[in-house]
């Protein structure tokens, strides 16, 4: 009975498989319109740190796993893109180095930090003394989580991060207040024990990194005040970089690029650059993460006045297309590639359409313009031919990746996507997501940098081969050659005198 059941239900889609089959062949208007059909060849969209949905099996052991067209890509690979041992070594350097930090002190250190006297303090000192010890408390107890586990770096630098942007907002509520902040610096400094000064000294490290300003200021201050000016000079050399599992990591698709004509990488600005506002520090370590693929370009264009947001367009892509030709002349043979952050993207587009260049990667490519949402009939991104790598992220508030497939679908050239699983349009990752899939920032950016190599590689190596069979085409040899032997009917002059052919031959 239950066969007869199974044989009906089959026998039943396949009717309603054929009933489909005739509607979308007599009414043609039932299909998903593509301006170019026969001519999509896009490659699967790949993603990373996306929340899968299925139980794993047998088949799901490798690296990479393919799902409905789209390449998943193993999360559990962090451990693969640093050298435990020497990430493991420099996250204690702080512990290790404290010694030349702060000399002998006579005073009686506290092995815990509620344990310091608060004699004649303050309401506002007490206030900030007890967030900014309720943060370095959770940073203590967060690393000895995660202590002789297999991810400590990752997971060492995770906790410290979150605590260094407690310790930020805790700040910029006092407004950076210079004599409280010396107040406080100089009290953890004198009486902390080891322990506890070696969490603070990382959350000062990684405040550093992104307030470089306010905190040398502060350390400025307490340098004017220590008597000890070794330990000062210490602690600046200690504070100048925060530590990263990735040191000492090589490209791995260095080596290989440096064996074609190394590319021209044209970063495209966002928008009008003033001479006040500095580059943003997300800009300058993604300039630094480019120039491992090629030779990074950057395009500077200067603002102006009483100019709407259309002629600000037509000023960038004119700025653009100067840069690459004034390229093409001085470096003929070496390939040009344009990039750029969302509206920078879409700036690149439109000047591949225009020019003749050997790809385009689009970070965070909006898919809102000023015309509204992109993809329809008359969007000038459907004439595109260049080769196109997509970076987008799931929680970008510019595109979706559903926005950006279905606008692949529409174009005509070679496009890849690789989706970034909790990153916004920045593809700055959630703490969320880091704590999730136990990898870093720099880790994400590591992995979407060997793909825009890997797109780079794939997208150069095509162009060389091209190149080389145009200028070497496969000749026959002399013995193998046809030669077309004239009619004896015909003598050598009726056949200078007949007219070659026209047409379609």
């Amino acid at each position: 009975m239950a066969g007869k059941n199974s044989l009906s239900t089959s026998k039943g889609k396949r009717e309603i498989v054929a009933d489909i089959k005739v509607i979308l062949l007599d009414h043609s208007y039932s299909k998903s319109w593509i301006p170019h059909p026969g001519y999509n060849s896009n490659r699967p969209a790949k993603s990373i740190f996306v929340p899968k949905f299925y139980s794993h099996d047998s088949r799901s052991s490798s690296d990479d796993v393919t799902i409905d067209g789209r390449v998943e890509m193993n999360r559990h690979l962090s451990s693969s893109y640093y050298d435990v041992a020497k990430a493991r070594n420099v996250m204690s350097e702080c512990e290790k180095h404290i010694g030349l930090v702060v000399a002998k002190r006579a005073k009686p250190l506290y092995d815990d930090i509620d344990d310091i006297p608060r004699t004649g303090w303050t309401f506002r000192q007490n206030q900030l003394f007890d967030k900014v010890s309720r943060s370095i408390n959770s940073c203590r107890l967060a690393k000895l989580a995660c202590e002789t586990t297999a991810n400590e770096p990752i997971l060492r630098r995770n906790c410290i991060d979150k605590a260094a942007r407690n310790v930020r907002q805790i700040f910029a509520l006092i407004r950076w207040d210079p004599k409280l902040l010396l107040w406080l610096h100089t009290l953890l400094m004198d009486n902390l024990s080891t322990t506890y000064l070696s969490d603070y000294l990382d959350i000062l490290q990684t405040l550093r990194a992104k307030c470089p300003s306010m905190v040398d200021k502060l350390i400025g201050m307490y340098a004017s005040d220590c008597q000890n000016p070794t330990g000062s000079e210490a602690l600046q050399l200690l504070l100048n970089r925060k530590w990263d599992p990735l040191v000492g990591t090589v490209n791995q698709h260095k080596s290989f690029l440096s064996e074609l004509n190394t590319p021209l990488l044209l970063l495209v600005p966002n928008g009008p650059t003033q001479p006040s506002n500095s580059t943003s520090r997300r800009l300058r370590a993604w300039q630094s993460h480019l120039s491992t693929c090629g030779k990074v370009v950057p395009i500077t264009m200067h603002s102006t006045k009483n100019v709407n947001v259309s002629q600000c367009l037509d000023h960038m892509i004119g700025a653009v297309r100067t840069k690459i030709l004034e390229l093409k002349c001085h470096f003929p043979k070496r390939p040009i590639v344009l990039a750029g952050w969302c509206a920078g993207a879409a700036v690149a587009c439109r000047v591949a359409i225009i020019e003749s260049i050997e790809g385009v990667i689009c970070l965070g490519f909006p898919t809102v313009g000023l015309d509204g949402m992109r993809g329809d009939i008359e969007d000038p991104v459907l004439a595109l031919t260049t080769p196109t790598l997509f970076v987008v992220g799931t929680e970008s508030r510019a595109s979706s990746p559903d926005d950006i497939e279905e606008l692949r679908q529409n174009m005509s050239a070679n496009t890849s996507l690789f989706i970034v699983g909790g990153a916004d349009e920045q593809l700055r990752l959630s703490h969320q997501v880091k704590r999730r899939e136990c990898v870093t920032q720099t880790i994400a950016d590591k992995m979407i940098q060997n793909e825009i190599a890997e797109f780079l590689s794939r997208t150069l190596t095509r162009r060389g081969i091209n190149d080389e069979n145009y200028s070497n085409p496969v000749t026959k040899p002399n013995n193998q050659r046809k030669r077309k032997r004239p009619s004896p009917n015909l003598s050598k002059d009726s056949i200078k005198s007949t007219p070659p052919k026209t047409g379609w031959y």
